[in-house]
């Protein structure tokens, strides 16, 4: 018969119990992140939008090489600068190279322009158009123009050139409004854009950190009564509450040791996690509670095989996106998400299908006994 990747999963459980105690499976995924959580724990680190600093982007033509970053971030860290990277990358809009420089530090925009454009020249923090004109353009212009774009727009002449300075301009668009306006065609040239410079306060670092650690908890909470309420069982919900813990647990522990720092994308990674591991364990719990006729490692072995073809997609995706994102185009936020989502599927892996299989199987196989409820009402029908 020929191999087919689906065939791998079947009856995986019952091979497996066949040669370990499922009582010892059980066990070990929680044992191992304890030790894991506690003995690599170095701290984990704030990223900027949780402790502040600043971050500049950059799109230039330059031939901006490693060694050239190296140079550019001891220039800055020189200056004081905390906790200084530079990531070299792609813009996939305009194809041209891409230069993000973070500092945990918040940075007058003056200094760090004047640091940078050693390296990359020709820095513009808007988008300029320049039209050739042989007479000054009428005063209302600016007024026009600016109600046109919805945007202050700034327009100056000298020696024969018109300058129109805005945040976003489309050429052909302003070659559009300037022939309707002075009733004649011109020949605008854009400069767009090319860098981008942004700043977050410690202050407000610390609030955004204090409603990530609420978001974070509600998650928790929330998920907790959902749980509650759909199974109404004591064991079976607290089954699907441990993975949930254990696998963000796992993916934290993670982060300290890869030095991933905490922020607004890392936080989203973790509570997809908490989603994802909710979702694996649910489709289990429901397979075993719910479909009464099934035994119970045929249950788990059809569960199983379903969630691991689920996981093994989606570990697949983020394998690709590390490997794009890290030697093809550098976006550190794509890759700090993926690479958080990767720990947590792998732990969830052992905590849901042998943590929780083994609870689950314990509780099905003991003696009997009438169901203590929490609640009189299911999200699920009996």
């Amino acid at each position: 018969m020929p191999f087919n990747v689906v065939y791998m999963f079947d009856h995986l459980y019952s091979q497996l119990t066949r040669y370990f105690n499922y009582k010892l499976l059980l066990a070990i995924p929680p044992i191992a992140i304890a030790f894991l959580f506690i003995f690599s724990f170095n701290g984990l680190q704030f990223g900027m939008d949780f402790k502040g600093g600043t971050w500049m982007d950059v799109i230039t033509d330059v031939k901006f090489d490693s060694e050239m970053a190296n140079s550019l971030t001891r220039d800055l860290t020189a200056l004081g600068l905390e906790d200084t990277k530079v990531y070299l990358g792609a813009d996939i809009e305009s194809g041209k190279t891409k230069v993000s420089v973070a500092t945990a530090s918040v940075v007058n925009k003056s200094l760090m322009y004047g640091v940078v454009s050693k390296y990359l020249p020709d820095l513009i923090d808007t988008d300029i158009a320049t039209v050739p004109m042989a007479e000054p353009p009428p005063g209302w212009l600016e007024f026009k123009l600016t109600s046109r774009f919805n945007e202050q727009v700034k327009v100056e002449y000298k020696n024969g050139l018109m300058e129109i300075t805005a945040l976003d301009l489309d050429e052909a668009e302003l070659e559009s409004v300037l022939k309707y306006q002075l009733n004649s065609d011109f020949d605008v040239t854009l400069r767009k854009k090319n860098f981008n410079l942004r700043e977050v306060g410690p202050t407000l670092g610390q609030t955004f950190r204090e409603q990530g650690k609420t978001a974070l908890i509600m998650s928790f909470v929330l998920m907790a009564i959902v749980v509650f309420a759909a199974f109404r069982v004591l064991v079976p919900s607290l089954a699907v509450l441990q993975a949930a813990i254990f696998d963000t647990a796992f993916a934290v522990a993670g982060m300290s040791i890869f030095g991933i720092p905490l922020e607004s994308a890392s936080l989203g990674a973790l509570l997809m996690i908490i989603g994802y591991s909710v979702d694996t364990d649910i489709l289990l719990t429901v397979r075993l509670l719910k479909e009464k006729t099934v035994d119970v490692d045929e249950g788990i072995d059809r569960a199983m095989k379903t969630g691991l073809m689920m996981t093994a997609a989606t570990v697949g995706a983020m394998v690709v996106t590390i490997f794009v994102t890290t030697f093809l185009i550098q976006i550190p936020t794509l890759k700090s998400i993926s690479t958080v989502l990767m720990f947590g599927l792998v732990a969830d892996v052992f905590t849901t299908w042998w943590t929780n299989t083994g609870l689950l199987k314990w509780y099905l196989s003991r003696p009997r006994a009438p169901k203590k409820k929490l609640f009189k009402f299911s999200i699920f029908k009996e």
